[in-house]
């Protein structure tokens, strides 16, 4: 039987939405508790402008679309599911508009901005590698 080897890419893509499944968690799971905003010392003046009064959906979004759907897409690269490449590069896009939109929003970045917006651009470089791309070609539905 001969070993199977998996591009590179791939790896970093898989470690790319765990890490960012991991901080979505944390991240969301802290305003979730504390929508003030206060444990993670976000001022309120973040939501000025804003139609929110609160931390809490933003913490369910980064819960929700960061914390759960980026190891679901993660799994579905592995084991190399039809619909987990374009849900990476999916994925990649929105969290590189949510990360524009911040800078939109609230001028000048702070380092854990400019850290999702290189995570942003480091996923989708990594899932329009041609050798991710060629891995996912060889997707369950081909296989015979």
């Amino acid at each position: 039987m001969v070993k199977e080897t998996r591009p590179f890419t791939l790896w970093a893509l898989i470690g790319c939405l765990l890490f960012l499944s991991i901080s979505g968690l944390g991240g969301g799971i802290i305003l979730i508790l504390d929508p003030s905003g206060t444990i993670l010392t976000l001022p309120a003046d973040l939501l000025a402008g804003l139609p929110i009064n609160s931390f809490l959906l933003p913490g369910l979004y980064l819960v929700l679309v960061y914390g759960l759907l980026a190891p679901v897409i993660a799994y579905g690269l592995w084991k190399r599911a039809p619909w987990a490449w374009g849900s990476a590069v999916v994925l990649g896009v929105i969290l590189l508009v949510w990360i524009i939109g911040q800078f939109l929003l609230w001028g000048s970045p702070h380092v854990i901005q400019a850290i999702y917006f290189v995570l942003s651009l480091a996923m989708l470089i990594l899932s329009l590698a041609p050798a991710t791309k060629e891995d996912q070609r060889q997707t369950v539905a081909y296989k015979h």
